[in-house]
């Protein structure tokens, strides 16, 4: 299993881009420096009550420790750095922010689980009793090894209107470390949050601690949001010259 997740942490790692990167989260995974301004759709005066179109699906390998259904009840702030003033401060708070989420839909011939996310899609959240509306546009998988999971995530924060209109936006890069957590049917976080204006200014960062349980086990999705995920993973198999890796039909 460590041999094939080398050969899988070589194909996470081509999803990233190249651009000029600033504070190291783990080893090179580090945050950027800056950011393009929010695409025109989540722009003040742009109107958000459209359902949001799948543009694309992101495949990555999970570790069976980190497959099934989680949730979080919050997370434990550490750190937060404000880039206007240049003040940086050890924290240690708790914020609420109940979160379910899943990881791994399609499983290969070689009983590797696979995740499917198909973006951008919508992720609120819930901070002490505040809603925010949260558009995660992209998404790249740093790194998945058999004892570790690096997740890099793009999102646009917009304040909206009754009418579903923008009234301003920020936007935000998370990357996430998971791995093992140290009670069974528990995962274990590190997150890095960075903020940025609108135009992709830098605002602030905070570093966060989570443990996440697990609520259900594994179970794979062919369809989802209107995709067809067995299909796409074919495709995307093939695509990275691992025909091999193709699950049998049933």
């Amino acid at each position: 299993m460590l041999r094939l997740f080398v050969v899988i942490a070589l194909v996470c790692s081509a999803f990233a881009g190249g651009p000029v990167y600033s504070k190291v989260i783990d080893a090179e995974i580090e945050h950027k420096e800056f950011l393009p301004p929010v695409p025109a759709g989540f722009q003040a005066g742009a109107s958000l009550d459209a359902p949001l179109p799948a543009v694309r699906v992101e495949w990555f390998p999970v570790p069976d420790w980190m497959a099934g259904t989680w949730q979080k009840e919050g997370d434990q702030e550490t750190f937060e750095e404000d880039f206007t003033s240049g003040r940086q401060q050890q924290t240690n708070f708790w914020l609420s922010n109940r979160v379910s989420l899943s990881f791994g839909h399609q499983m290969d011939a070689l009983n590797t689980v696979w995740h499917a996310e198909v973006l951008p899609f919508r992720a609120d959240g819930n901070r002490q009793g505040g809603k925010d509306r949260r558009y995660v546009i992209d998404m790249n998988c740093n790194r998945s090894t058999p004892q570790f999971v690096s997740l890099r995530f793009h999102s646009v924060v917009a304040a909206v209107d009754g009418r579903g209109r923008v009234q301003g936006s920020r936007q935000q890069e998370e990357i996430v470390n998971f791995s093992p957590g140290a009670s069974p049917g528990s995962v274990s976080s590190e997150s890095s949050t960075k903020t940025f204006t609108d135009r992709g200014q830098p605002l602030y960062l905070t570093d966060s601690h989570t443990i996440r349980t697990r609520t259900a086990p594994f179970r794979q999705v062919d369809f989802l949001n209107g995709i067809d995920l067995h299909r796409s993973f074919i495709e995307f198999l093939n695509a990275r010259n691992m025909a091999n890796r193709i699950p049998q039909a049933q």
